[in-house]
């Protein structure tokens, strides 16, 4: 495990203050040069350039400096990048994993209400009080029989069924 600073893959605590964060539109990306696996040797072949060489090639001091800068930088973007998506994907499984939770806790607790409902006298009134949980819960099921529903009377009329709608055979 890294620091907050320094982090890596499965930290979930990341601190990237110290990296000046660009933002630019979508449709600027396609004019960016990629960059290949292999850049470090470059920037390190630069580096160790004598003055004399860097004269004659016509690359300054600062040009060198700068990219020993980036390449540094992007190192360390890389480092909190690998540790973001790796975060950003055990948040994904989390927030997937408690929506499958309270999914299947909503449809208990809708079975468990009609079950209650069906066998007291009062049965009205305990649905009336969740109706929007009954509702939420049974909602696609009543949407799905009114689709087939309308192409079965679409299928008598001999018109052809709605884009989308289920078709069943008479």
């Amino acid at each position: 495990m890294g620091t907050p600073e320094d982090p890596t893959p499965g930290d979930l605590h990341i601190n990237a203050d110290a990296i000046k964060t660009v933002k630019f539109a979508t449709d600027y990306l396609n004019s960016f040069t990629k960059l290949r696996e292999g850049f470090e040797d470059a920037v390190t072949n630069l580096e160790k350039l004598a003055p004399e060489q860097r004269k004659m090639a016509g690359i300054s001091a600062e040009q060198v400096a700068e990219l020993v800068e980036l390449a540094a930088d992007h190192k360390k973007i890389a480092a909190f990048y690998a540790a973001s998506a790796e975060m950003t994907e055990l948040l994904r499984h989390t927030y997937l994993d408690r929506s499958h939770k309270i999914a299947t806790r909503i449809a208990e607790a809708t079975e468990q209400v009609r079950r209650r409902a069906d066998r007291s006298p009062n049965g009205a009134e305990i649905l009336g009080s969740l109706a929007d949980m009954i509702e939420y819960q049974l909602g696609p099921a009543q949407k799905a029989m009114a689709t087939k529903a309308k192409a079965k009377v679409a299928a008598k009329k001999g018109d052809e069924p709605a884009k989308g709608s289920i078709e069943t055979t008479p």
